[in-house]
Order: C-alpha cells, then structure tokens, then sequence
C-alpha cells in the first residue's frame, strides 16, 4: 500500500518495495523534542518537529503559521548555523499562549539569529522582550549579557555598565562571558590595562565553563585582539592557537563590504579590530575588540553587518582576528551581507514546514508520499501544504538517484512541475518557482551532446531568474554567477547589471549601487561606450585617476617574495591568512604608496608587506596609449601553508571582474 500510495502521488517513481511493518512508533511529543536538544541530538529533534508538522498539516486544512511549530524549526535551524532560514521562523514563535519554556527558548535562539545576521537593533530589542518574561536566574543574566554584547560597538559605556555587575554577582563558571564583554568594552573605550585585567579573569573562570560552551576558545580570541592591538606577536599567537585558528579563513570579500573613508567620520587612519567567532552550532559570530578610537567601532561594524565571516576546514568552535580599514574607493565586487531568506520566509509566512529529518531508504521516501497522497485526497493536488512535502522529496529523489537506479528523469522533472505549479497558484516568491519546461529543455540538449544550446539556455534560464528574484537576493545570485561562469558574455553581464540598477533602491552611496556602477562603467568602456562609461564611473565616485577607470589596467608583474618572507612564528602554529591593499602606482608601475583595507590575521603579516612592498611591480595602466599613473588598485593576496609543510609565496588573487 505505501509503494502504491508512492506510485500515485509522487510520479511513478517506481520503487516497488514495500517498507518493512515494524512496531508503532511513540507519538511526537514536544516533550521529545525538548530533550533531544538538550541531548544535542539534533536528527532526532528533526524527527519530532517532522512528526509534530505532519500531525499539524493532517488536523488543519487551512494553512497559518503556529507559534509552537514556527518556534521549534526555526530553534533547529539556529542550531545548524543556519540563521538567515532560522529568522523568518522564529519572527512567528512568540504567542503568550506559548508555554514559558518554548516561548524563551524561541526567544533567545530569535536574538541569536538577529545577531548572526547584523541586525543589533533587533536583536536588542528582543532581549528587552525576553527580560519582561518569567525567566529563571540563569536566563536573566543571560539575556542581559546578550543586551550588553549587542550594544559593545555602538555604546560601549552603556555594555560595560550591564556587564560590570552581572559579572560581579555571577557564579564561579558563569562570570567568563559578562567579563570578557567588559573586556571588550573597556578596550573600546581606550581603557587597555582594565580591559587586559578583564579578559584574564574571563580567562581564569572559563576554564570552570560547561564544555558546551566552549568558552575557552572564544576567550582566547578576545585576548588575540587585544594582543593584536597592543602589537605583541607572541601573545597574539598563542592565543590563536588556542582558538583554532589555522582551522579557519577569514573571508576576503570582508574588505570589499569595509566602510568609505568619510562615512561616519572614518578617516583613512582609522582601523577596529574584530574577532570573527564559529560557535559550536556552526553560528558565526563578530565581535568587537579594539578601535583606533571609540567612535568608529560602530560605523565599521555596521559597514559589514552580516556579512559572512569565516570558512572553516575544521569542527567548530574557533576562529580569527583582522584589523579592517575604509576603502578609497568602492569595490565592484562588494558582497551584500546575509538576510532572511525570501524562499523560507515566504513558507514561514503561510505556516508551512519544511521536513527537517530525512534519508534515502524507501521507509522515507514512502513516509512522505503517504502524508502526500493524504492531503491531496483531502485538500487537492495544488493545495499549499503539499509543497513543502514535495520539495522535500524532490531532495530525497535527487539524492538517491546519486546512488540507485530506482529514480527515473521524467518522474523527478514532474515532481517540480507540480511544485511550480502549486507555487504560482498559492503566488509563490517571484523568480523563486521552479521553471520545469525550461530545465526540461536544458536536461534534454545537454543530453543530446547540444552543449553549447544548452549553455546558452542554461544562461537565459539564469538570466530570467535573476530579474524576478527581489533586488538583494538578485544581487548576490548575480555575484556568485560571474565568479562560476567566467566566460559570461559582456552583453548580457551588462544587461543584467542595468537592470538590477533600475530595481534596486538604496540613495546614491549604496555599496550595492557603487558596485553596480563600477561594474557599468567598466563594461561600457569595453564596449567602447565611452558616454555610459564616464556616467557610471562618476555614479560610483570614482576619481579621474582611478587605475579602476583606465583604458589598460595595471597588471602585477612582480613582487619579489620568496619562501623566506613567510613569518617563521606562523609556521608552526600553521596561520594562513589574507591581505587586502590599495595601492597607488607612478607611471612605470612601480608603487608610490599603500595601504591595507584588511589584516587577517591582525598584525601577523604587516611586516612582510611593509619591507615588500616597495619591490612589487605592475605593467602600468594606459590611457590612450599612454602609461599613467593612477591610484586606489585593489590588490588581495592570500597568505597559505601547503600541505605538505613546503613554504611557497603567498597568492596574489586575481583582481574582480570590473576592478582592479
């Protein structure tokens, strides 16, 4: 009967064993959910919260968001490191008709994600709504030091008065993080020795911390930055190994999202130096450590408000410190920072769940037919609760296909027209909807060996998504196109970026506009449109010297680094890093002065480029056939260990498409 119920709903997908009868399973329970967090047992939370979705979408024809359900999906995607899916949940997981313990639990995992995410007005704003709920002690000083860590960048005076008595009244175990926060504030505040003092006493009780919390290596980082900002290598190298750091990689695209000299009053001799934190839920974390001078750590933290931070090679927790300085000019290539996902959000909003917990075998995949077939002979076959179903076992089907022969083309190609189908009827996300015809036709050339008709579809296909997606979202699907398809037509590159231009708002001094016009400018220019050209590059503030508005841009011919510049205290704690410069360039290519946007990790490189970089030599940029001398080269260089231990030079990363 479950292979039959398959058959009908999910497109013949021909797999003809019968799961195996076993004894009833136990009847979800949030109870069970409960303890399978606490557990960390993450796949069978999924289990229960699958269990409990499954029973709600079978007693409720018409679908709303339910507090309970909104508030246990969206606390699992929290855990998994998984924010921008974990907010648009958890903004439906408050009610008073909650019990206490989901509606703070739902609460807290809210600010979080809030935080994760950039958005600290927020994410304060709803641990002032978790401090008016009857919280036990622990939650109280928990949700206070949250208040006080959100608000360390922009008023650090106002954190160090939260933090100061709770770390004061907190037990032995509990007194790490309210100190290191006062760590943070009093360095931000100028206040070095109190703030060293601070950070040692979190040290001390960090030691006594739950394992969970990993308190430790966080701790560490903290003092990492305070070590960066004082100048003392030694330190700050220990206290990276301590935290994991050649386990992870600050993300270049940092510098391209750093704060315009003049914003906020960032003067190019400013700089803040930030930890850029992985918890053991896979959470990334920014924080706050140390400023040229208090009134700019806000106006840099806000420049890369959720941004991504860190790629990881290893188990969480840990991370890096960089220094980050404001930028001349604005990047083309500028990395919009994370949000709530529009697709999830727009199943948020309805109520619908996504399956959580899933496998491979047939006693899955027949778990969820048979939910299908029942509520399509109830509620209709393009009614909205289905597709969360269909999609998960879309998923299921692509996997398996990976590894059996059971799953056929055509039966995964109907399951997305019936999605697609569901989703323009229910008025699914724009440009979010699946295209069936469209990828049927793409499958059907690429299988015919038609590669270059199926590139080309393939493109158009992408093409058309990106102009119905919403504006950010669009953006960002439109960057990471350029970076796989690199032999992507100027034409249509140019099309697309005058179309985002014409739907995305934002005044004049948007990053995302500065960097679309810079992008316009330099393809208008290869177009030999040099009317459109000179347009966008003053639309993106760029000078006249500009080496991004040259005819040729600069090209790096040398820089005289060898093996023996690589800093021998890195090597064996194995740090690998990346340095973002701007650099200004004589007309024989030779580099008249430089500076660093970012330093990752903080300080441990800046000697090698400072006795360097006078050796470094570009093919100088031309102007009408002319070398000139220009300024503002965006130059990133990735500093790396081999694997095997063999020292090479450190990477000079190519230039992004439209920059130099």
């Amino acid at each position: 009967m479950r292979s039959r119920g398959y058959l009908q709903v999910a497109a013949g997908a021909a797999l003809i064993a019968a799961a195996p009868a076993g004894a009833a399973e136990p009847a979800p329970s949030v109870a069970a959910y409960e303890a399978a967090m606490r557990d960390l047992d993450y796949r069978r939370a999924a289990r229960e919260a699958d269990l409990l979705a499954s029973r709600h979408r079978l007693e409720h024809r018409e679908m709303r968001p339910d507090p309970l359900l909104s508030g246990l999906f969206g606390r699992l995607f929290q855990r998994r490191g998984q924010p921008a899916a974990a907010l648009p949940y958890l903004r439906h997981g408050d009610s008073p008709a909650l019990p206490a313990p989901q509606r703070i639990a739902a609460g807290f995992a809210r600010a979080e994600a809030e935080e994760a995410l950039g958005d600290w007005t927020a994410a304060a704003a709803t641990f002032e709504r978790l401090l008016s709920l009857p919280l036990e002690a622990g939650q109280q000083s928990a949700a206070r030091t949250g208040l006080a860590r959100v608000r360390l960048a922009d008023d650090p005076a106002a954190a160090l008065a939260l933090a100061r008595p709770l770390a004061a009244g907190a037990p032995a175990g509990r007194r790490w993080e309210p100190e290191l926060v006062s760590a943070q504030a009093l360095s931000l505040l100028g206040k070095t020795a109190e703030a060293e003092a601070a950070a040692s006493r979190a040290w001390a009780d960090s030691l006594g911390a739950a394992a969970a919390e990993a308190a430790p290596s966080r701790v560490a980082l903290v003092r990492a930055g305070l070590a960066a900002a004082a100048g003392a290598r030694e330190p700050l190298l220990a206290m990276l190994s301590l935290a994991n750091a050649s386990l992870n990689a600050i993300d270049p695209a940092i510098a391209s999202a750093a704060p315009l000299c003049g914003e906020g009053g960032v003067t190019p001799a400013d700089h803040a130096i930030f930890a850029a934190y992985t918890r053991t839920d896979a959470t990334q974390w920014l924080m706050p450590i140390a400023a040229s001078r208090p009134a700019v750590a806000g106006v840099f933290r806000k420049a890369i408000a959720g941004q991504h931070l860190l790629d990881v090679t290893g188990t969480p927790p840990g991370g890096l410190v960089f220094t980050l300085r404001c930028r001349t000019e604005a990047s083309a290539d500028y990395a919009a920072p994370l949000a709530a996902d529009p697709w999830i959000e727009w199943y948020a909003d309805r109520g619908l769940y996504f399956i959580q917990w899933s496998g491979t075998e047939l006693e899955d995949i027949n778990r969820i037919a048979n939910e299908i077939e029942t509520l399509v002979a109830r509620n209709g076959d393009d009614h909205p609760s289905i597709v969360p179903l269909r999609v998960g076992l879309l998923m299921l089907l692509e996997a398996r296909a990976s590894s059996a022969t059971d799953v056929s083309e055509w039966q995964v190609a109907e399951l997305r027209r019936k999605i697609g189908l569901a989703l323009a009827k229910a008025g699914g996300t724009e440009g979010l909807r699946p295209d069936p015809e469209a990828e049927a036709e793409l499958a059907q050339l690429a299988k015919a060996g038609a590669l270059q008709q199926a590139l080309a579809a393939y493109r158009a296909i992408r093409e058309d998504q990106i102009t119905r997606l919403p504006p950010r979202f669009a953006y960002a699907a439109f960057r990471q196109w350029g970076q796989e398809d690199t032999d992507l037509p100027d034409p249509v590159r140019r099309r697309i970026v005058e179309a985002l231009l014409a739907r995305i708002g934002g005044g004049p001094a948007d990053p995302m506009r500065l960097a679309l016009q810079r992008r316009l400018g330099h393809l208008a220019k290869k177009a030999g449109d040099s009317r459109a050209s000179r347009a966008a590059f003053a639309a993106a503030r760029l000078p006249s010297d500009s080496c991004g508005v040259m005819e040729t841009a600069p090209v790096q011919q040398e820089h005289g680094m060898s093996d023996d510049d690589y800093p021998p205290d890195a090597i064996d704690p194995n740090i690998a890093g990346v340095s973002a410069l701007e650099l200004n360039l004589g007309a024989d290519g030779r580099v008249v002065s430089g500076r660093t946007v970012l330093a990752a990790p903080s300080l441990l490189f800046d000697r090698v480029l400072e006795a360097k970089l006078p050796g470094f030599r570009y093919a100088p940029a031309t102007e009408q056939g002319r070398a000139r001398s220009c300024r503002g080269l965006q130059q990133s260089i990735k500093w790396r260990m081999p694997e095997e231990q063999i020292l090479r030079p450190p990477v000079f990363a190519p230039a992004p498409d439209g920059e130099t």
